[in-house]
């Protein structure tokens, strides 16, 4: 029994001298971590933003509607599943004896739709980036854009260009997966001693009780 708990002890501390240097460099780099986010930059959706869900789209119509959600998602847009984010009204702003709503789209830029109405703002909005993925290309201010009998128009000239920073804060995720696989290795490697040690033991325990001739 001695030398048994001997093997025991000693497979003990060789699982302790293995896992706590690795256990303790998982706990600096989650405090790292913590502190410095090195995960990817996730947008926040303003409060008010619209979005559009897809129901019921033709083959064709899905493909554009999925060009569109992949592209939100490749500036770090996440919303559920099916919905494309269109942007946000700004307000109304009166032009040419019309009344115009002044929409920032998700990438920053700004059109003005000829409605005060918000469902038809906002659909005619989603129109507008349905129409340009469409038609592989952006619309200018030499457009003349009508959408189900909705005009739209760039209110300023210097609108219909994207802005070099998005309006939308963006903020970086944590990223835990170095962290967790570096606790799991340590983890791993003391259980590892021990069944080590738990097996070793058991032979030797066997061989003990072996009769002596």
């Amino acid at each position: 029994m001695i030398k048994n708990s001997r093997i025991a002890v000693g497979f003990n501390r060789l699982g302790i001298f293995l896992s706590v240097p690795v256990l303790l460099v998982a706990a600096f780099v989650s405090v790292n971590e913590w502190a410095h986010p090195s995960g990817r930059y996730v947008t926040t959706i303003p409060k008010g933003a619209n979005g559009w869900q897809a129901e019921r789209v033709s083959a064709d119509q899905g493909a554009i509607v999925q060009s569109l959600i992949s592209e939100q998602l490749a500036v770090g847009i996440d919303a559920p599943k099916g919905i494309v984010v269109v942007g946000i009204p700004l307000g109304v702003e009166r032009q040419d004896e019309t009344d115009w709503t002044k929409y920032q789209l998700r990438d920053g830029r700004e059109i003005g739709v000829a409605s005060t109405d918000q469902k038809v703002v906002s659909d005619t909005a989603f129109d507008f980036l349905f129409q340009e993925k469409a038609q592989g290309r952006a619309f200018t201010d030499k457009d003349t854009i009508d959408l189900g009998g909705v005009r739209v128009r760039f209110l300023n000239p210097f609108d219909q260009f994207r802005p070099a920073k998005s309006p939308w804060p963006k903020q970086q995720q944590h990223n835990w997966t170095f962290a967790l696989l570096l606790g799991g290795l340590g983890a791993g490697l003391y259980v590892l001693a021990r069944a080590a040690g738990w097996v070793i033991e058991g032979f030797a325990g066997s061989r003990d009780q072996l009769p002596r001739l």
